[in-house]
């Protein structure tokens, strides 16, 4: 069997970005009223975060209030502990497109937070990656497989 394809998260596989991510979506969540425990907010790990704050907040119909504050303090919180490219991830990545392995990276950010953090890393489709896809562009984000 040939491997054509890999396909890796963002936030904490390929990115450390210091949990920035599950510290701003608690925050985000408890500031609403309804704090979760950490459990809760890891379970949406790689998942849609609109659908992590509807489902955590229990009020659907806050979800666009709640993803720009997400999105707001998620910026600040990168500007301060800029991410960076966890250890080895640069070289495994070149690695496998100079084989003819495919690399696509997968997250539950949407294109406000994705492209901005990948810019600040310097990475690029096509330069570094052969695509990207963010769980609002598929039918359904994790555990589904449709951005896979």
């Amino acid at each position: 069997m040939t491997v054509t394809l890999a396909a890796f998260d963002i936030a904490g596989t390929t990115v450390d970005e210091g949990g920035a991510v599950y510290r701003v979506l608690a925050d985000v969540v408890a500031d609403h009223g309804r704090p979760a425990s950490d459990a809760e907010v890891r379970r949406w790990m790689g998942a849609d975060k609109r659908e992590a704050l509807a489902a955590l907040t229990g009020d659907p119909g806050a979800v666009d209030e709640l993803h720009a504050a997400f999105v707001r303090r998620l910026h600040a919180a990168y500007a301060e502990v800029p991410p960076a490219p966890l250890p080895g991830v640069v070289e495994a990545v070149t690695a496998l497109r100079g084989s003819g392995v495919r690399v696509v990276l997968t997250t539950g950010f949407d294109r406000q937070v994705t492209d901005p953090l990948l810019a600040a890393l310097g990475w690029s489709v096509g330069d570094t990656v052969d695509g990207v896809v963010c769980a609002e562009e598929v039918a359904g984000g994790r555990p589904k497989p449709f951005m896979i």
